[in-house]
């Protein structure tokens, strides 16, 4: 997870308690870029990303990356997805969408139970 952004921190920070209180065990890596910066940053995420996962390989033999997914137009939602899906290949890769106004044809075939509180929230 990445962003320079508060309140997007504490919404990610938030989606990964839902995650867990549905009972997947997830331990979270959080790497830090500025927001519209990430398309200049590529490379510099690639890195980032091969050391991340060299840490997180020595503790468990099962990861599993979530990302956007590739229909995402968002310069860093895009450049996110490009780096994830280079990088990390070998790896199970879990694809999101975002709900917004421009639906890009994503079809989910994965699904989590959200609670009312979170989904009256975000409407």
């Amino acid at each position: 997870m990445c962003t320079s952004n508060k309140i997007r921190k504490l919404e990610q920070i938030s989606s990964i308690k839902s995650l867990k209180e549905i009972g997947l065990d997830i331990h979270v890596r959080m790497l830090q870029y500025v927001d519209t910066t990430l398309p200049e940053n590529i490379y510099k995420i690639k890195n980032d990303l091969r050391n991340e996962l060299k840490i997180i390989e020595k503790y468990s033999d099962e990861v599993c990356i979530l990302t956007h997914n590739s229909k995402d137009r968002h310069q860093d939602h895009a450049t996110i997805f490009k780096s994830v899906t280079q990088t990390a290949r070998s790896h199970r890769i879990i694809c999101f969408d975002i709900p917004k106004y421009e639906v890009e044809g994503f079809t989910p075939s994965f699904f989590v139970c959200l609670k009312d509180d979170i989904v009256n929230e975000k409407i």
